[in-house]
């Protein structure tokens, strides 16, 4: 595999950069991952014919089933030659996928693994990225916090300066961008930032619907729009909350 010299960094994190996979063509989602020692496993993640990502995870302290933590890099390549793959460290995120549980998830895409195994090679499993996990209780806690950063025209930065999709946000600054609200409150909810969520899913659509101009990377061509200003951010965090209480209360055992 070609990989560039870039070395990541966990409190760098992706942006719009990583390549959204929730196109409209998305099929399922097959991912092979080897052992390469007692406690890691890597491998790649093909879709249709084309390499998606490279996963490095770790298996549950407690055995093989249960929550795989570790790291996601997109990879340029195709499904049937690994020898040239390039990964992209400039694109990585955290990831997680669930092996053997009720409700199983694989966070690049939030979408549902229907199939999992693990054999004396390594950890081997599809997930559907049409089937996308709904918002939980968590998603409107993160769209909340995010909400409460932004009291007064003073806390917004109507600049985000992020370079080639990669940004670093400061906890507690006086000042947030767009991005890096739902970036800190995210972290405070989940431990993790994760591009793919249901919170920022609903703020993307949320966008989508309070602007008619297209954004090739909505979190941070919206907050820049010079013409956007700071009602029509908290609005379109406002409509994020609406919309996934919404979700929430026709759940089953919704309020």
């Amino acid at each position: 595999m070609v990989q560039p010299s870039v070395s990541p960094r966990w409190l760098w994190v992706i942006a719009a950069a990583i390549a959204w996979p929730l196109a409209a063509h998305a099929q399922l989602v097959h991912c092979d991952l080897l052992r390469t020692s007692d406690s890691a496993f890597a491998g790649r993640c093909v879709r249709d014919s084309s390499a998606v990502g490279f996963l490095v995870l770790r298996p549950p302290p407690a055995g093989s089933t249960g929550r795989w933590n570790g790291t996601y890099a997109r990879v340029f390549g195709t499904a049937g030659d690994s020898t040239k793959d390039v990964i992209d460290w400039q694109a990585f995120s955290p990831v997680f996928v669930d092996v053997d549980s009720r409700d199983s998830l694989f966070t690049w895409c939030w979408c549902v693994v229907t199939r999992a195994a693990i054999d004396t090679e390594g950890l081997h499993f599809d997930a559907d990225s049409r089937r996308i996990a709904p918002p939980t209780a968590q998603d409107l806690a993160v769209l909340e916090m995010a909400r409460s950063y932004f009291g007064n025209p003073a806390q917004w930065n109507r600049r985000d300066d992020r370079s080639r999709g990669i940004g670093y946000c400061p906890r507690k600054a006086v000042t947030r961008t767009l991005f890096c609200a739902l970036y800190e409150a995210t972290i405070a909810v989940r431990g993790e930032f994760y591009l793919t969520t249901p919170a920022i899913r609903a703020v993307q659509q949320s966008i989508g619907a309070a602007s008619p101009r297209e954004y090739q990377h909505p979190l941070t061509d919206f907050n820049n729009d010079p013409l956007i200003d700071f009602t029509a951010v908290t609005a379109t965090l406002d409509d994020a909350v609406r919309r996934t209480r919404e979700v929430l209360a026709k759940a089953p055992g919704g309020a």
